[in-house]
């Protein structure tokens, strides 16, 4: 997982590769008055430890640039050895530790947890990662409170010396994995510490068991399609050696009243060909206390004709995609009314706007496209979105106020 970017003020970076366990009554507030992702301060939330074993954690926290804070949210993977060495590293099913900017571009992260806790993460930009010897953009060092739940340290870019920034990061969150004692079908789901997500600890822990039992039942499955089988992947492996199905719950974007989950079905059937779907859900808390979802429909303003508007933002970027222009793509205007009245696509709300994900295999596109991913910044919707509605989170950024 690697890369970086040049920030800029009101950037948010999204960060995954780890998890974490239960909290110490540990709190962290997050940016102060000056300039932040959010344009407010940062609620405060209750930390998780860091345990022994491989587990994944979301954290928030912040980039100390000079002259303003940065805020940043994400996962990591990290996997605690018996002999007192970790590393952040690829987990099988493809989940990586990355950054995600707000432009859309991603950044991976690879690195080592020595037996002090002391960091060292390389920061590679998404076009260098497959290359032989990709170009480090960045570093990171620092140093890991397993206890607190939070790690401190220093970005440096490797392009400017003289460009470096301390950060700092709050582990609020341990995804918990769940296997199969005997087939590769797993599930893994966040457990918040913070109280005000307790119920979200409770629904989730208590749908997501049905959902392995699903996995397991698909590798069942494929495992009766390839027993008769003769071939040998290019790995030397067993086509049954290589089935997996996972259901893997995520957070896109927390704040104290605002969740997105992510909700991926994986599926890799040869070892050659993985599969997976995305669905979501956005949570938003009311003035009463009350969580409630949205739906898409709900953060524009009525009558407002924001469908039109959508439509003409979203083949703009579909077009910019280079996975639509490499399949030669056709985006109907008719497809994506139906789509956007159906919600058949992802969603999620976030301060750099809002991301949509399609499913595999839309606008005709092949399988190897996968699915694909657009970002609409509030800025293009500005004349259609509620300031009073979930939305309006982020749109009361110092001179970015929408329908006053």
């Amino acid at each position: 997982m690697k890369r970086l970017v040049c920030f800029k003020l009101m950037i948010l970076l999204l960060l995954i590769g780890t998890s974490c366990q239960k909290d110490n009554n540990q709190q962290s507030q997050l940016s102060g008055s000056t300039k932040s992702a959010l344009g407010q301060t940062q609620p405060e939330f209750a930390t998780v430890k860091i345990g022994s074993g491989s587990a994944r954690y979301y954290f928030v926290g912040k980039i100390n640039h000079p002259g303003m804070h940065i805020e940043i949210q994400g996962e990591v993977l990290i996997n605690n050895f018996e002999s007192g060495s970790s590393a952040i590293e690829e987990e099988e099913g493809g989940e990586s530790s990355f950054l995600n900017s707000t432009d859309g571009k991603k950044f991976y992260l690879e690195g080592n947890i020595t037996a002090n806790n002391r960091v060292k993460l390389d920061v590679v930009p998404s076009d260098e990662y497959f290359n032989e010897k990709p170009k480090i953009s960045a570093t990171i060092l620092g140093k890991l409170d397993c206890a607190k739940g939070m790690f401190q340290g220093k970005w440096s870019s490797n392009i400017d010396p003289k460009d470096t920034a301390s950060l700092v990061l709050y582990f609020v969150a341990r995804y918990n994995k769940i296997k199969d004692t005997k087939l590769r079908a797993s599930i893994s789901y966040p457990q918040f510490a913070a109280k005000e997500f307790a119920s979200f600890n409770d629904t989730l822990a208590h749908i997501m068991y049905p959902k392995l039992d699903f996995c397991v039942a698909k590798v069942k499955n494929m495992l009766r399609q390839y027993s008769d089988t003769s071939i040998i992947l290019p790995d030397g492996r067993k086509p049954t050696d290589a089935l997996v199905a996972q259901h893997n719950v995520s957070v896109v974007y927390l704040a104290s009243n605002l969740l997105a989950l992510s909700y991926q079905l994986f599926f890799d059937e040869n070892g050659a060909h993985p599969y997976g779907t995305t669905s979501s859900e956005n949570w938003w808390r009311r003035s009463n206390g009350n969580f409630v979802t949205v739906r898409l429909p709900e953060i524009f303003i009525a009558n407002s004709n924001y469908t039109k508007t959508l439509i003409d933002l979203l083949i703009v970027e579909l077009n910019k995609n280079q996975k639509v222009r490499e399949d030669h793509a056709q985006i109907q205007e008719q497809e994506l009314l139906g789509m956007i009245r159906r919600e058949s696509f992802a969603w999620f709300l976030h301060p750099a706007g809002v991301r949509i994900i399609f499913p595999t295999y839309s606008f005709g596109a092949s399988h190897a496209a996968g699915e694909i991913e657009v970002n609409i910044p509030y800025s293009s919707l500005r004349s259609h979105l509620r300031f009073d509605g979930a939305a309006g989170e982020f749109l009361r950024q110092d001179g970015f106020v929408l329908n006053p």
